[in-house]
């Protein structure tokens, strides 16, 4: 870690991406288990980070299939108060074990496959937004890597519409204008069918987890998932600010 050269700012740092901002009380998000806790049962004991990686300070979503959690959405559908599905969305908090593996670095922001993780259901931490953030924000967890984005209302935000060719029958579309959909985004449209994620994108070609039909125009990806966090403090682009499932 390099020396400290400069004093760029006159006052100390509030807090810290992904340290608590308060004391009040917080709750884990719960291992899932097979269904059999017999002898012979292979349960999920403890959530275990997966081949992608986790982000300290972020969202990170949770297979409640595998047990494995990572930055980036498994492609599985959200379990929420009214959709059953296999994925779970959680905050990443930073007091927990990592191993710094750089040659030479001081710090890492990211925990590595097969350690434990805990994540967070509800608590008050401190989250880094890129596009800044509201008083009283609604927050989302990006499909694409966890991190935090502030919206105005509880609506998911979406990727516009994105002109699109395909095939008739095949899942692979090539996205001809437009920003590319994370893996993991719900995506719809014409010739779409219903619950389809983009599970893998190379380049410009997106392939969806279910097979498309003829006519497909456009697609509109849903790019973030929703958590219950409120943004309780005001966060310029690039800055923290306190989120909390208290409301603001």
């Amino acid at each position: 870690m390099p020396f400290q050269t400069t004093a760029a700012q006159r006052y100390i740092a509030p807090g810290v991406k992904g340290g608590w901002a308060s004391a009040n009380p917080h709750a884990s998000l719960l291992q899932s288990n097979n269904g059999d806790l017999g002898e012979t049962a292979t349960p999920i004991a403890v959530w275990m980070v997966g081949a992608a990686g986790a982000i300290v300070g972020q969202f990170a979503f949770a297979d409640t299939v595998s047990g494995e959690v990572t930055s980036t959405s498994p492609g599985g559908a959200l379990i929420t108060d009214t959709t059953a599905g296999t994925v779970r969305v959680g905050f990443v908090q930073r007091d927990q074990f990592a191993l710094i593996t750089p040659y030479m670095a001081g710090s890492t922001e990211t925990l590595f496959e097969g350690q434990p993780i805990t994540l967070l259901a509800e608590g008050d931490v401190w989250a880094e937004f890129a596009a800044g953030a509201p008083m009283g924000s609604f927050v989302f967890a990006s499909y694409a890597d966890g991190s935090a984005i502030a919206g105005a209302t509880s609506t998911p935000p979406v990727a516009a519409a994105t002109t699109v060719t395909n095939t008739s029958g095949q899942p692979t579309l090539t996205v001809t204008a437009g920003p590319i959909p994370a893996v993991g985004s719900p995506i719809t449209g014409t010739g779409v069918p219903a619950g389809a994620r983009v599970i893998s994108v190379v380049g410009a070609v997106v392939t969806m987890s279910a097979n498309s039909t003829a006519g497909v125009t456009s697609i509109v990806a849903t790019t973030a998932a929703p958590t219950g966090y409120r943004a309780v403090s005001v966060a310029a682009n690039g800055d923290i600010a306190k989120i909390s499932v208290q409301g603001a």
